[in-house]
This record gives structure tokens, C-alpha cells and sequence, in this order.
């Protein structure tokens, strides 16, 4: 029997007080069959049966889980658990009471019809009211804690409200739901148990004052566009709104998945409520073989996740860290699918490993996620960054098209338009190699399609000027910001993964296709978003500075507007890069070169090297670059 997590009160203290009641029940039941004769109470053994009893029942009542009070279950159910945990009690009492006067000649008790009849009349009395008297009390508690709240809902409100039905969730009655904001056109006078419903071109400003609301709750399905509106309305209207948010996204999207969090900066910059819905996506995933390279990173995390639900018939998951690849693997376990999974600890640099891999299981696609997303961090540990993102791309791409893989994804970055760092240069090589195996293709049968996805900056993890922004206001400082009409766009790590898997079903070959989201954000919004979100009294004046003659800096773009076009897809926000003109001649020999000029040891050199294959490739190491150039 299973019940809900959403208990009022601690199950021990529950056993305590249900423990109480069995032993007095008995001792009560005793007395009466005894016409309260505490001298023959005393010398039997009743009081031993009055303790056995209760005993007996707690033990039950533990086993059927009769002392988890759950705030969702109805009080018929309450019953009939009791009735259930009270006839087992019994029977296991009577068992007993029997052996015990047959072997020993020591009764438990006397009066078998009348005491069992009382027995089960004053428990059930006992438990029961102490059920209803905690319900009374708790939902009395809720009334008082609520009586300030006056929700406004906005979302499609059908009678499948997730909102609605997620507050009732959480304890909050009804009544408390003054209006709702629907996304579609409604009747006149349409209501829902007599809150009004408005259409969304409505104010939020004034349906806040008409019904005096205190929370604004945005239903989990809004439009990126239309979440962003919503949300400015009401901050306009003096309230920080709430959101439903999934709590975990490895569960599936149920109520009882759902809860309600105050809205923050990166709820207002990013869609995340992701459902896969592409029916060609869905056709081609289901059933094949995937290889995932750097499976345990929060990446391939979320593409191993997506995957899932899109019913694959096997999972490689490859990746070096232990820990993080086990704990996937349980995490997988627990949703009890019908794909197989296979972890394995491998180097994507050792391709004799690899080959092994390949060589078992054969996979029909492959998705390389093993790149470093902080490459500013990682120029500390440029060989290892270096290594993994063009060796052990190397590796994977010969071997995919050695075994015949029908596709390779290389999941890259926009770190590789324009890099400034040496590992940023590197996802860029890795890139240009993949092409270069591509067009190298011969035009036989064999054709395994090499296609490169790039994404844009990841919320939670390569949103630096979010975190630096955060700091300086926390810390009174000014915020700094080259220029006021600076912007950029953001995603989150549900929306990049979708892009990512939409897209790797697109292409032919050779393609390289970006994310250009068109909603950016200037950081001076940003900055100002992150103040009326954070929750925080802010007691220091905001300062933002910034230079009015000078340029703006361009927003870093997925796609190099000096040597990439862009062309639309059938995807609204996918789009393909396609290079001005193409030069991959002696790339190989370059790559082979690389072991050598790391064993220099000499940062001069490396960037010599990634500058004589990446013309646009300029170091954000001042020192190194005038010293180049000087020479």
C-alpha cells in the first residue's frame, strides 16, 4: 500500500499517539466486561492482553503504513485503512489468546463477544478522531496562514488547471483563486467557481487592483514570449510571481511531480518546460543504437535524459568520471524503460578502447558531448582540454566512419566562432575536422553523415555574466557594462538539448546548424531583471556603468559573420551555418602535429600553431598576442 509523501504530521509521533489509544481502548474494554473490578484487572492477565494488543495493532499499523496521515487521502479511505489494520490486530490477538488459554491455561481476556465488539468499537472511535481532529486542525492552520493570499492564475484555465490543481496540492483552498488570465478567447462572464476569467490582453495592473491580488501563479505551458510579458506586467504591478515548475525533469510531467517557485532571472530568460513532440524525431531515434560520449557531464546528462523518452533501443554511455556515469545509471534504472543502458568508464583518447566499444555494441548513432564548457578555466589545463577536444574527437569520428555509423553528432559550442582561448580554438579544430572527414567521403555505399551542432551560452553553466552580475550587486559593487545597448541571448539546458537532438536528424552531411534566438536581452535589462527577481532587499544604490562612445560589444553569436551565412531550416530557431569557402587541406597532418607542440610546453608556440590554421583565432592573452605580432 502505497500513500502519499505529503504527510501533517511525523509518522512516529503518529505511532505514539495510535499506540496510546490501542492500550487504552483495551484497558477500557477490560473494565467495562469487568464491571471495573481493578483487583481481578490487576491479577489476570488482562493488563498483559491490553499491552499485547496494542502491541500487535502499532506493529500492524506500522506494516500498512495506517500512520502516515497524508493530506491527500479522503477520510473514507482513513476508514477503511483502520477498519483493515484493526480485523488484522485482532485476529492475530484472538490467535493469542487462544493458544495462550489452551497451553498455559492463562486467558488474555474474557468475555469473548462483548470485549471484541467494545475492543473494536473504542479503537476505531479513537483513531478515527484523532485523524479528524488533526485534519480539522491543520486545514484551520492553512486557512490562517492563507487568509492574506489572493491568487491570480494565468494559463489556459480549463478544469485541468496544473496550477490550480498543484496549489490545491500544496494545501491552499480553492476560494483563495480570485481570477484567472487565459491564453485563449473566453466568454463574457466566464467563470470558474465564481473567480472571473480574463483574456490576456487584459492588464495585469488593473485585474491586481479590481481583485486585490497578492500572488501571481504562471502555468508551466506559457510561450517563452508570453511568460516574458506576463512577467514584466507583474513586476509593473508591484508583485514577484510564482511559477509551476517541474521538480524533477527525470520524473514524468505529473501534478504530484510539480511545485511552485518564486521566479527568477533565468525562468524569465529561457524556456524550460521542453516536451520532445517531433514525430520525426521520434521515428528516427526509436529503436536504434546511440553511443554518448561524455554521458556524465550536465550536458550529456540532458541529452541521455531526452533520449530516453524518445525509446531507444540502447544507450552506450561513455565518460571517465565513475562517480557521475553510476549515478546516471541509477537514475536511469528508476524510470524502468525498455532501453537498454551500458555504461562505460572509457578516455576518449585511447582509441583502442574505443575501438572495443565499437566493435561490441555497433551503434547506429553517435553523439560526441565531451567538450569542456568553461574554456576560460580550462586554459589552466590546456593540454587535458586540448587532448580531449581534438584527439578524442579524431578517435571517435575515424572510428564512426570505419564501423559505419549512420550519423555523427559533434556537439560544439559558440566559443568556437571567433575563439580567444587556445581550448576555445580547439572545439573549432575539432570542428574542421569533422568536415573534413565529410567532404573526403568517396561516393560509394558506405556514407556515414558527419553533422556539427552548435549551441549558445547553457544557463547553470556558462552564464558567467550572471553570476558576476549577481556578485557585484550582493556585494554593493557598480556592475560594469561596456555599453548600454550591449545584449545577449540565453538557454536553458532543456531547450539547447531539444536543439540539439532536433537537428541531428536534419542534415545530409557536412551541415553545421546553429541556435539564433532573436529575443535577446541588453545586460542593462538584465541587471535590472536580476534586482526585481532576486528576492532581496537590496539596500545599497544599484549602479550600472558603462561607456556611451564607444561601440557596443557585439553579443557572441553561434555563427562567424566574417566567414559563415546563415540559411533557415523548417525549424523556427535552427538555423544553418554555411561557411563562405572551404579549406580543409592539411588539416590531418596539423592534428598530428599536436602531440609535439604540446610537449614544447610553450603557450607562444600554441598559439602560433592555432593561428596558422584559424586565421580569425586572436588570444585574449594581450602580453602573448603583442609579442606575435611584434615578431
Amino acid at each position: 500500500m502505497i500513500k502519499s509523501s505529503l504527510n501533517v504530521l511525523p509518522g512516529w509521533m503518529v505511532l505514539l499517539v495510535d499506540f496510546a489509544i490501542f492500550l487504552h481502548a483495551g484497558i477500557l474494554s477490560y473494565l467495562i466486561v469487568g464491571n471495573f473490578n481493578l483487583g481481578d484487572f490487576f491479577s489476570s492477565g488482562f493488563l498483559l492482553g491490553s499491552s499485547l494488543f496494542a502491541l500487535m495493532a502499532t506493529i500492524v499499523s506500522f506494516v500498512f503504513k495506517n500512520h502516515l496521515i497524508s493530506s491527500e487521502e479522503n477520510i473514507l479511505s482513513e476508514i477503511f485503512s483502520s477498519i483493515k489494520v484493526l480485523m488484522l490486530a485482532i485476529s492475530l490477538f484472538l490467535f493469542f489468546h487462544f493458544i495462550s488459554k489452551a497451553y498455559v491455561d492463562y486467558p488474555l481476556f474474557s468475555g469473548e463477544f462483548s470485549f471484541m465488539a467494545m475492543l473494536l468499537g473504542f479503537t476505531l472511535f479513537g483513531l478515527l478522531f484523532f485523524r479528524l481532529a488533526i485534519r480539522q486542525a491543520i486545514d484551520y492552520l492553512n486557512n490562517q496562514d492563507s487568509i492574506q493570499h489572493k491568487f491570480l492564475i494565468i494559463e489556459n484555465p480549463s478544469h485541468s488547471s496544473i496550477a490550480r490543481r498543484t496549489l490545491q496540492k500544496l494545501g491552499f483552498p480553492l476560494h483563495l483563486i480570485k481570477a484567472y488570465v487565459s491564453e485563449f478567447p473566453v466568454r463574457p462572464s466566464q467563470k470558474i467557481l465564481g473567480a472571473p476569467i480574463y483574456e490576456s490582453t487584459m492588464e495585469i495592473k488593473n485585474i491586481v487592483g479590481k481583485h486585490d491580488i497578492t500572488d501571481i501563479i504562471l502555468g508551466p505551458n506559457l510561450k517563452s514570449s508570453e511568460k516574458r510579458s506576463f512577467i514584466d506586467q507583474s513586476i509593473s504591478a508591484g508583485i514577484r510571481p510564482s511559477i509551476v515548475k517541474i521538480k524533477d525533469p527525470w520524473t514524468l510531467n505529473s501534478v504530484g511531480s510539480l511545485g511552485i517557485k518564486k521566479v527568477v532571472v533565468e525562468d524569465y530568460l529561457a524556456e524550460d518546460q521542453i516536451i520532445l513532440n517531433d514525430r520525426h524525431l521520434y521515428q528516427y531515434i526509436n529503436q536504434q543504437t546511440i553511443l554518448l560520449a561524455g554521458a556524465a557531464g550536465n550536458l550529456g546528462q540532458e541529452i541521455c535524459r531526452q533520449l530516453l523518452f524518445l525509446n531507444p533501443a540502447h544507450l552506450i554511455l561513455i565518460d571517465q568520471d565513475e562517480e557521475g556515469l553510476a549515478a546516471l545509471e541509477n537514475r536511469i534504472q528508476t524510470l524502468q524503460l525498455n532501453t537498454t543502458i551500458t555504461p562505460v568508464i572509457a578516455d576518449i583518447r585511447n582509441k583502442s578502447r574505443i575501438r572495443t566499444v565499437f566493435e561490441e555494441f555497433r551503434p547506429d548513432l553517435v553523439y560526441n558531448a565531451a567538450l569542456f564548457s568553461e574554456t576560460s578555466f580550462m586554459e589552466v589545463y590546456s593540454d587535458e582540454a586540448l587532448q580531449i577536444h581534438i584527439m578524442g574527437t579524431k578517435n571517435l569520428v575515424d572510428l564512426s566512419e570505419d564501423f559505419e555509423v549512420s550519423r555523427f553528432i559533434q556537439v560544439s559550442a559558440e566559443q568556437a566562432v571567433a575563439p580567444r582561448e587556445v581550448t576555445a580554438a580547439s572545439k573549432r579544430l575539432a570542428e574542421m575536422y569533422v568536415q573534413h572527414v565529410n567532404a573526403r567521403k568517396s561516393f560509394s555505399v558506405k556514407k556515414t553523415k558527419f553533422i556539427i551542432i552548435r549551441h549558445g551560452n547553457i544557463l547553470g553553466l556558462n552564464d558567467n555574466e550572471i553570476h558576476s552580475i549577481r556578485k557585484d550587486i550582493k556585494s554593493g559593487k557598480p556592475v560594469l557594462i561596456h555599453h548600454p545597448k550591449t545584449s545577449k541571448s540565453f538557454y536553458s539546458l532543456a531547450e539547447t538539448v531539444k536543439f540539439i537532438l532536433t537537428s541531428s536528424i536534419l542534415g545530409q552531411g557536412g551541415e553545421t546548424y546553429v541556435m539564433d534566438k532573436k529575443n535577446s536581452i541588453t545586460l542593462v535589462d538584465l541587471v535590472h531583471k536580476i534586482v526585481k527577481l532576486s528576492g532581496e532587499n537590496i539596500t545599497s544604490e544599484l549602479r550600472v556603468h558603462y561607456n556611451k562612445n564607444i561601440r557596443p560589444i557585439e553579443s557572441p553569436t553561434t555563427y562567424n559573420k566574417n566567414s559563415e551565412y546563415l540559411l533557415p531550416t523548417t525549424h523556427e530557431d535552427i538555423f544553418l551555418a554555411v561557411p563562405l569557402k572551404s579549406n580543409f587541406e592539411g588539416i590531418e597532418e596539423k592534428i598530428e602535429q599536436l602531440d609535439y607542440i604540446l610537449q614544447q610546453n610553450n603557450p607562444i608556440t600554441l598559439i602560433k600553431y592555432f593561428k596558422s590554421i584559424i586565421p580569425d583565432f586572436v588570444s585574449n592573452n594581450k602580453f602573448i598576442e603583442l609579442n606575435e605580432r611584434s615578431n
